[in-house]
Order: structure tokens, then sequence, then C-alpha cells
């Protein structure tokens, strides 16, 4: 699932939060969420550079992609510029230092090194912006490169197949609803020329009322009785002044003591979770992340609510929260 999204990313059509979802469930960073990780990060108005290029080398480790030396220089280039900007301009030491590095990274005749050169004698005269407005330096030209490389990575890789969890029950059913609602709305036109919509009157009705309806009103009163209400003279209604039941079967008393409970239900009764330690849950989520229920259930400072659980319980506590609305 995780690599299905990640590819799904990359094309523009997945939303990668979904693939993050899962990659932490799972804690296992797979190729093509690296790749999705960086088309998602290169969106951003200012990309953080550095990791971009951590994250291009750790795919160039693996071995399993081929990345072209353009998109490497392009990333590493843009990691300079960082450091670069963090330096003082008044400082001469630390531009010569700079100055030396980028002859002892790039080949002198480069485009990325003549760039940067020129960007680091702009650096000093504080014209920098104008350098950077221009390629190689601007963002849409970045985009468009790494944006190319990453789609065709992601193919080198293979056409990965629809994982059965995220297959769609009826690919026909958005075009069937569709239809549907279509039909249903030239039917309502069609009944609102004969007869009147009564829907804003009952709406109407409906504030009006609010929920006093169910309140006890102030007219009310309570009625009492007592025991001699209950003795009523029927002798004038009945012929021999008594009545006669029919035979209708008496129903049966159940003498049978009720069955005692057992001990392990008392003890999943006793060990629910309280308001402190679904408080406490959370927090540890927000630490240590979803999915690391054995490092949440051993973590020092959280250890003392949950003693006893189970990481099997951690789990079942998430899942039930997240179907009671309270995460």
């Amino acid at each position: 699932i995780i690599d299905y999204v990640s590819q799904e990313v990359v094309f523009g059509n997945g939303d990668f939060r979904t693939a993050e979802y899962f990659q932490r469930m799972v804690q296992d960073e797979t190729l093509r969420f690296k790749l999705a990780w960086i088309a998602v990060e290169i969106r951003n108005d200012k990309p953080a550079w550095s990791k971009i290029h951590e994250k291009i080398e750790n795919v160039e480790e693996e071995g399993k992609l081929s990345v072209e030396p353009v998109i490497s220089n392009l990333a590493s280039m843009m990691q300079d510029v960082e450091d670069l900007l963090r330096l003082s301009k008044d400082s001469k030491d630390d531009l010569d230092e700079f100055r030396e590095l980028l002859n002892a990274n790039y080949d002198p005749e480069s485009r990325a090194s003549r760039a940067l050169h020129c960007l680091v004698g702009a650096y000093e005269e504080g014209s920098q912006s104008k350098v950077l407005d221009a390629k190689p330096f601007t963002i849409e030209f970045l985009r468009k490169k790494i944006n190319s490389w990453l789609n065709r990575a992601v193919k080198d890789l293979g056409a990965m197949k629809t994982p059965y969890a995220m297959r769609k029950r009826k690919q026909s059913e958005p075009g069937v609803i569709k239809g549907q609602v279509e039909e249903l709305r030239k039917a309502r036109i069609k009944l609102t020329r004969t007869v009147q919509d009564p829907l804003e009157e009952a709406k109407e009705i409906g504030r009006k009322i609010g929920g006093g309806f169910l309140e006890t009103k102030q007219s009310a009163r309570r009625l009492e009785f007592n025991e001699d209400d209950l003795e009523v003279d029927d002798s004038e209604d009945s012929p021999n002044g008594t009545y006669q039941l029919s035979d209708v079967p008496q129903k049966r008393i159940q003498t049978e003591s009720v069955q005692e409970r057992s001990p392990s239900y008392e003890r999943k009764r006793k060990n629910g979770w309280t308001h402190e330690q679904k408080v406490a849950f959370k927090a540890a989520i927000a630490d240590y992340g979803i999915g690391s229920w054995a490092s949440i259930r051993d973590a020092n400072e959280y250890r003392n609510y949950w003693s006893g659980k189970t990481n099997i319980q951690l789990k079942d506590l998430y899942r039930t929260m997240v179907k009671n609305g309270e995460i």
C-alpha cells in the first residue's frame, strides 16, 4: 500500500498523508516513498534542499535506481546556496573558504560551479536576488527538472498493480450515482411545477418548536392518589357483584438464581481505560507515532499509566478511540 500510494503521489494522483500514515505504522521507508517525499517537498515555496539532497543520496546508495548526475548536482547546488545565505556578507574569510569548497566539490568548468561563483560575488555586493531569480536557481526550473526525473524513476521501477485494499468495489459506481442524481434533480424540478416543496415550511416549524416541547411546562401538575382510590365498588355494574376472570395461564415466575459472572468478565470490566490513561495515551502517540505500541508500552514516562497492559491492548485502545472520535 505504501508503494502504491507513493507512486500515485509522484504522478499527482495520490495523497501523501495516506502514504505517510501507513509508513508510520510499518516504520519502513520504501524507495517509492522516498521519491514521493521528494515530490511533495519540491512543491513547497522554500523546499528543504539539504533533506532533498539527503534523500537523493539514499536512493543512489540503494542501487536500484540510477540518479542522473544533473539531478544530484542541482540538489547539491541548492544545498550550497542554503549554506551560503547563512554566512555573513562582511566575513571575507568565510566567503573565501566557501569558494575553496566549491572548487573542491565541483568541476570548475561546470555550469553549477560558474553559477555558484557568480552568486557568491553578487552576495558580497548585496545583489543576490537578481541571480537567484534566474536559471538554474529558479524554483520553476528546479521543479521541472526534478519532477521529470521522478516520473522516469518510478516508471523504471515498473508499474504496480493496485493492492486489494485500495481497489474500488465498483468501477462504474461514480458514473451510476451521477446519473441517478441527475434523474432525481429533473424529477424534483418537474414536481415543483405542480406542488410546493414542503421542506422550507417544515424547517420553519422545526425552528419555532425547537427542543422546548420535551421540557416540562409550568402549567403541568403532578397527579397523586392514595390507596383508597383503588377501592372501587363494581357491584352495580356486575350482576352478581363480582367478576370472574377467564382461565388464563399465569406467567411462570423464574425462581432460578441468576448465573454468576465469570471471573474473566469481571476482570475485563474492571480493567477499562480511565480518562487519565487516555490523555496519556494521546501524548504518547504524539511522541512515538502511531504503530509504535511496544515503545509506548515500555516508555519510562508513560509505563506507569498502563502497568500490566500489553501492546495489543494499546493497539485496541487506539482503534476504539478512533472509532469514538476521541483521536
